[in-house]
């Protein structure tokens, strides 16, 4: 996973994003658009993004 979207999902999970919470993400060298969701898993300390596969 990128960087920068690591750093950006971090942000956003620091500011408040709320469970079902959604980024969407361009791969440059692929052009395939990646789409995760922020959600709370049972036995985790605090929500955690995953990838939504389609």
């Amino acid at each position: 996973m990128n960087e920068k979207l690591k750093a950006a999902m971090r942000a956003l999970r620091n500011a408040g994003a709320r469970d079902d919470s959604e980024v969407h993400w361009k791969d440059a060298d692929t052009d395939q658009i990646h789409t995760y969701r922020l959600v709370f898993i049972k036995g985790e300390n605090q929500p955690i993004w995953v990838e939504v596969i389609a």
